[in-house]
């Protein structure tokens, strides 16, 4: 079996990817293993990322000098930034040997700590493209992709899990993945380039609607999602939705929260998962019944649901016992036969309508609208409810700034920690800590307007040296930006400085924040040379210990 999917996936790759591939780089006796290197890479990121196959052969950055990286591509849209090794195994049993690997994660963190000089020209003529990945990505996915069957083995895994803890102990910002022969073969056999997908499912307690267009409803195993996320991954969801923004974002821990804590409770507490199918056949299987249902759904794609089936997969083995025990919502609509257009209005508005965050429920609380009233009193316009134009300059602020503010102010640093790393947790709940910390019944106005004055004025230096800085610190200035807001305040505001650091002249704002600014170049290349600095700087408990070292604690 190995040998036959081996040379079904070198078919596909030669009739549809090395056209694509470009090897003029190398000389003619190795273009062909070469070729097939490359377009694995290609194949890699097409199957990551759903993008075309010549977009994903324009990311091929291998050859002479490439550090062990094969490829680069930036998902602008779903911001996460792919980085690839492949390899074409001759033998259909091979799998990939642990110096390789070794050299590419080096490569990895020497391109996330912009050493740009130990790339060839392919990465470096990307540099500009590359930094803004880095400054943007809010994931960054590591691949090694090979063709053949053989085992990753304990060696490579112990790699990836040492580089994990190196860069990004927490999982949250990097994570690692394998592409092998089997991975290959089920994602061509299903149909590489967005064919669709075919898949029977089956629905517990189901009912259905004909009118104005069909529609199957029930109940289905979490499992059953599962097993489609790891048999499709991407592949599953529209292109018109997010995709899977990862299990600490906000409402995917609440997610793997209830599968884990009352797994019974997942069907009640989940708003459950649309999808759409071009033509769905109830099987015979079953009868009658309305208990449970097989249903053969041709061109099935998700809608809605992205988080829910990501977040239930990433959770799939650690909470394997409970998983067997939630039922989740589903709906079926079919597309054959609906109005033009109609697929398109489903997809639009399952995701448009009807989304709560937290920052909607800030607006429950009467502290907000009391600070709003007393900066009206001020002739300062303050705008706290979702859908406001939040415009913060002059005399205008808004939750956002003034969030980040009273973080950044806050005498303890794992306030300002959160707000860069997901200000959201902050508003999570209006009736405990951090929230009411922040925004508590003696909170006043003058308080508020105090940090944001002072919160202005550090910021928009450290926007300053963001632009006027080179590769390694520059991006220490952009994803330390809060960090450093939160010790240069401090730094000012014992030497005897006013809180609202009215008296501090610009000169000596920017030679105080330029000082710390070093300092915490030096403490970085010291303590931390190889950390993913994006992850670095959400990290709450080394956040924690480089504010000490830049106080002097």
């Amino acid at each position: 079996m190995a040998l036959i999917q081996h040379r079904q996936i070198k078919d596909r790759l030669e009739a549809n990817y090395i056209p694509a591939i470009d090897v003029s780089d190398v000389k003619e006796a190795h273009q062909e293993m070469c070729a097939l290197s490359r377009a694995t890479a290609a194949l890699a990121i097409v199957y990551l990322a759903d993008t075309d196959i010549q977009t994903s052969a324009n990311s091929i950055v291998d050859g002479g000098g490439d550090n062990g990286i094969d490829a680069i591509f930036f998902d602008s849209a779903e911001k996460i930034l792919y980085l690839i090794q492949s390899k074409w195994n001759q033998n259909h049993s091979g799998s990939i040997d642990n110096g390789s690997v070794l050299k590419f994660l080096q490569g990895v963190k020497d391109l996330l700590n912009s050493k740009y000089d130990k790339f060839n020209h392919k990465v470096t003529a990307r540099r500009t493209e590359i930094d803004n990945a880095l400054s943007n990505a809010t994931k960054v996915v590591i691949a090694v992709a090979h063709s053949g069957s053989g085992r990753f083995s304990k060696e490579n895994e112990s790699s990836f899990a040492d580089f994990q803890s190196e860069v990004d102990e927490t999982g949250e910002l990097v994570s690692t993945r394998v592409i092998d022969q089997g991975i290959f073969h089920t994602y061509i056999s299903s149909g590489v380039q967005g064919a669709s997908i075919g898949e029977a499912l089956q629905l517990f307690d189901w009912g259905w609607v004909d009118e104005p267009v069909r529609a199957y409803y029930g109940k289905i195993a979490a499992s059953d999602l599962v097993a489609l996320y790891k048999k499709y991954g991407p592949k599953l969801f529209s292109k018109n939705i997010r995709m899977f923004l990862g299990a600490d974002s906000s409402a995917n821990r609440g997610i793997i929260e209830t599968l884990d804590k009352t797994p019974e409770n997942f069907w009640y507490f989940n708003n459950g998962i649309t999808a759409l199918a071009s033509g769905v056949t109830r099987k015979a299987i079953g009868g009658v019944s309305r208990e449970a249902g097989q249903f053969e759904c041709d061109g099935l794609t998700i809608v809605n649901g992205a988080q829910t089936v990501g977040s239930l997969a990433s959770a799939s083995e650690e909470f394997g016992e409970q998983l067997q025990s939630a039922i989740v919502p589903i709906r079926i609509i079919q597309t054959q036969g609906a109005p033009d257009g109609f697929a398109a209005q489903i997809t639009r508005n399952n995701n448009t309508q009807n989304r709560i965050d937290p920052r909607n429920f800030v607006a429950l609380d009467p502290v907000q609208e009391r600070l709003r009233n007393e900066f009206l009193v001020d002739g300062i316009d303050y705008e706290y409810r979702q859908g406001e134009v939040e415009h913060s300059a002059g005399t205008r602020l808004g939750l956002v700034e003034a969030t980040l503010a009273l973080a950044c102010t806050d005498h303890d640093a794992d306030l300002s920690t959160q707000a860069k790393r997901e200000i959201g947790r902050l508003w999570d709940d209006i009736s405990r800590p951090p929230y009411k910390k922040l925004f508590h019944d003696g909170r006043t106005s003058e308080q508020v307007w105090t940090s944001v004055k002072a919160f202005r004025r550090v910021d928009n230096y450290i926007s300053t040296l963001q632009v006027t800085s080179t590769d390694k610190e520059k991006s220490i200035a952009i994803h330390g930006n809060r960090l450093m807001v939160h010790a240069g305040y401090w730094r000012l505001v014992e030497k005897g400085h006013a809180e609202d650091l009215n008296d501090v002249t610009d000169e000596e704002l920017q030679n105080e924040i330029s000082a710390l600014f070093a300092e915490l170049n030096s403490y970085v290349a010291s303590k931390y040379p190889d950390n993913y600095l994006a992850s670095l700087f959400k990290n709450q408990t080394k956040c924690r210990e480089i504010a000490s070292a830049l106080q002097g604690e």
